[in-house]
């Protein structure tokens, strides 16, 4: 569906060479350089000066129809322990036999520390000898980078934009954070062609929401997009709890569904399946072979053996949560295979 989705637009389009504007901010300045504290959060050892973020789509790209993600930060280092606020990882959904067709990639990053040394404002730039890329498994890999010239006191930031083609699978964004947060603002402009689903995730706070149709004209195609912006202020960190297992679902955050796709002259597609439909896609996938080949070690199926079906629940779950650690990945599919995933003692959601 989604190369017919490209075909059809790129019937109504005349490849135009259209490029996305980079997210900046404005230039330094000492009164920055010189904050000690966070104002609404005065224990914070680091605090987040500014977060932007832009997502847009591109119909006349010679890669077929992809979105870009933009996304830049600027943070205050207000401790020498939270130096680490200068480590970033992207992770970029890039499957390995999939060589030449459809990934996820870097088109810009950019990345600088200030400092203010004897009145005077110095920034040392992130070489691209410091940026790292890393395979997970055979679906993602990770970009890294450690933002240098970091300590108390320092201001640093970074900006990058990501293009893919799974625009049916757009970025999450997340207002919030394990750090306070002074502006945060998302701004989103999706062509009437694709119906998404926009739905606020996470704890509640105040977010400020502005919305207009705007005209865009792409070669000889006229038509318009939905433009959304989004902004948070003095935003506090999420709070760690105890007892909480479900952490990552805290953080006021915005995540998108396509619902349906409506091109001029064809049938609509309804992208967003029911329950039944997710069932019948899982039992379809490898997933669903790995779950029912009943490739357990002897000494399992030894031990389950005359148990009922709540029995063996409960004796494989505690089995698997000593054999298998969470490398960190999640999906539903496995990432390794169950072998691989017990010989190795870790493996992703989909595996364990």
């Amino acid at each position: 569906m989604k190369n017919l989705i490209f075909l059809l637009l790129f019937v109504l389009v005349t490849i135009s060479g259209l490029q996305a504007e980079k997210i900046k901010f404005k230039a330094i300045t000492k009164k920055e350089l010189n904050v000690d504290k966070c104002d609404f959060y005065p224990e914070a050892k680091a605090v987040i000066l500014e977060k932007k973020g832009e997502i847009d789509f591109d119909l006349a790209s010679i890669n077929g129809l992809v979105y870009r993600y933009s996304e830049a930060v600027r943070i205050k280092i207000l401790d020498d322990h939270m130096k680490d606020a200068g480590n970033v990882k992207i992770r970029l959904y890039s499957p390995d036999n999939n060589v030449s067709g459809e990934r996820e990639k870097i088109t810009y990053l950019s990345g600088w520390t200030y400092n203010l040394e004897n009145g005077t404002i110095e920034k040392t730039k992130l070489e691209k000898s410091n940026v790292y890329t890393n395979r997970l498994n055979k679906y993602w890999v990770e970009m890294s980078f450690v933002l240098p010239n970091v300590k108390k006191g320092s201001v640093v930031e970074y900006s990058y934009m990501k293009e893919s083609s799974y625009f049916e699978n757009l970025e999450p964004w997340a207002f919030q954070s394990d750090l306070p947060t002074c502006h945060n603002e998302l701004t989103y402009t999706i062509p009437e062609y694709f119906n998404f689903q926009a739905r606020m995730m996470g704890n509640m706070y105040s977010v400020q929401r502005d919305e207009k149709w705007v005209s865009n004209m792409v070669g000889e195609l006229n038509f318009r997009s939905k433009w959304t912006n989004m902004k948070v202020k003095n935003l506090p960190p999420v709070e760690e709890e105890p007892f909480v297992s479900n952490a990552c679902d805290l953080p006021l955050r915005v995540e998108f569904q396509l619902v349906t796709v409506d091109i001029p002259g064809q049938p609509i597609w309804h992208i967003a399946g029911t329950y039944a439909q997710f069932n019948k896609k899982i039992v379809e996938t490898d997933f669903w072979k790995v779950a029912t080949r009943g490739n357990f070690p002897k000494e399992v199926s030894g031990a389950v053996a005359g148990m009922n079906d709540l029995e063996k629940a409960n004796y494989l779950f505690e089995w698997i949560k000593g054999a298998i650690a969470w490398d960190g990945m999640y999906g539903i599919s496995p990432s390794k295979g169950l072998r691989e995933a017990l010989r190795g003692k870790s493996g992703s959601v989909g595996d364990i």
